[in-house]
């Protein structure tokens, strides 16, 4: 399966290339899937810096390159999604507002693997260096060769751009994530959108928010619809 898709808003068209089911499911639902996530977005101003990591094929990197041109550093480890990610900037135009990288953040600089259960552009679900994810054991068809980072590593190394803004959805691996940036993220990090709500386990989900609370942020209440994945959080 490979087609384009076209999503009109109020401010501006985006194409999207859908090379799965599942790639393609994500676009079309892109109003409905994931609300606070475009409320998030949309708050964004062309002197702001996200750092989009769990890039995935780029849904809500081209969404807040194009929407507000804000500059996005993406970050997807899935090689598949990746080239999808790719794809989707050229196609859109903005290769000059958004820089992608395949690699994996994490809270050790390493080589290591992503366990895939669906290797198809645009699944979900796997994970860096573990064998679960935050729904619990993967049933592993396949482990991809990736390079693995820690934030404050891969910003003293290669100099990008801080980030003012975060959105992280890495299936499991937000905890290590987050800690692997203290340093950063204390000093630019204004505020993150985070994928709290899918953990199976109600221990990880806590000791998650209970880390963001330690490192000075707050959440920010906002309307939550049904099945909601994600939560805000500001610097106090």
């Amino acid at each position: 399966m490979s087609q384009t898709w076209k999503v009109k808003t109020k401010k501006k068209e985006m194409i999207f290339n859908c090379h799965s089911a599942r790639s393609f499911l994500d676009v079309v639902t892109l109003d409905e899937n994931e609300p606070e996530t475009l409320h998030f977005l949309n708050k964004l101003t062309n002197k702001d810096v996200l750092w989009d990591i769990g890039a995935n094929v780029g849904v809500f990197t081209i969404y807040a390159s194009k929407i507000n041109n804000t500059q996005v550093i993406a970050f997807e480890p899935s090689a598949s999604s990746y080239a999808t990610l790719i794809t989707n900037i050229e196609t859109n135009k903005v290769s000059s507002k958004v820089n992608a990288y395949n690699v994996a953040l994490h809270n050790e600089n390493k080589l290591g693997y992503l366990f895939m259960e669906n290797t198809d552009s645009g699944h979900s679900m796997h994970s860096f260096d573990n064998k679960n994810n935050a729904m619990g054991r993967i049933k592993t068809s396949f482990k991809q060769s990736v390079l693995g980072f820690t934030i404050d590593h891969f910003f003293k190394q290669f100099k990008p751009l801080p980030p003012t803004h975060m959105k992280i959805d890495v299936d499991g691996n937000e905890l290590l994530v987050l800690k692997g940036g203290k340093k950063l993220i204390k000093k630019y990090v204004k505020s993150f959108i985070i994928e709290t709500e899918s953990f199976s386990k109600k221990r990880e989900r806590e000791e998650l928010i209970n880390y963001i609370h330690s490192i000075g942020f707050v959440e920010v209440a906002f309307k939550k619809n049904k099945g909601y994945r994600n939560k805000i959080f500001i610097k106090k």
